[in-house]
């Protein structure tokens, strides 16, 4: 619960192509800033914006960073594993699959939004990820053991890149929440960006951006 009051808010990119939000995520972000929500509104759907029936509202599935940030993922299974998917504009001949991201309850564990970009033959191309979390240490683990991103030198929070002829392929970025909370001091804000080396990598404008 603690971790949901973090950041459901987070999943404002999803939010921007789904206007009919899962009350849980709805009653998440009214937490992140303050609204009164009770318990039993977080864990329980209730009628949407669009008048849907609670019982037909899906909540958002608790899915592991590991079994997240797979290049093995599949359009398929990305339908089989959220009740709602965002279909959003990729670069040029890719198409992006916008989901809710909530790993779980602990500190460590995230809450944001993950997008799947695919070419025209549906293999993985690259995977988005930004949301808050309480504890960046797990996400820093998976980034560097599975994807071999290395510490970079950064001011205001963390880095990591894996860097292919000295350009960067991937990159990690852990802040301080540019809103805190007396609540939640420590809370992060975690932007990840991964490109798979061998099917022709290349970074997205942002995160040029924010590298340079």
């Amino acid at each position: 619960m603690w971790l949901a009051g973090l950041g459901a808010a987070l999943v404002g990119p999803y939010l921007v192509f789904d206007g009919n939000l899962p009350a849980l995520l709805q009653s998440s972000r009214n937490q992140a800033f303050g609204r009164s929500s009770s318990t039993d509104d977080w864990l329980t759907p209730s009628e949407g914006s669009a008048g849907e029936p609670a019982d037909q509202q899906p909540l958002a599935p608790t899915v592991s960073l590991a079994e997240a940030l797979r290049y093995e993922v599949t359009p398929q299974w990305v339908i089989s594993r959220w009740p709602r998917v965002a279909t959003v504009v990729g670069e040029l001949e890719w198409s992006g699959m916008r989901v809710p991201l909530i790993t779980g309850s602990q500190p460590f564990d995230l809450v944001g939004s993950l997008t799947y970009y695919f070419d025209g033959r549906q293999q993985l191309r690259r995977i988005s990820l930004e949301g808050y979390c309480g504890d960046e240490q797990a996400i820093v683990a998976i980034a560097i053991h599975n994807f071999g991103l290395q510490p970079e030198p950064a001011v205001g929070g963390g880095l990591y890149a894996f860097r292919w002829s000295r350009e960067p392929v991937s990159v990690l970025s852990v802040r301080y929440a540019p809103v805190m909370n007396a609540d939640a001091p420590h809370r992060r804000q975690v932007m990840l960006e991964l490109n798979r080396p061998e099917a022709g990598w290349r970074l997205s404008p942002h995160m040029m951006a924010l590298l340079q």
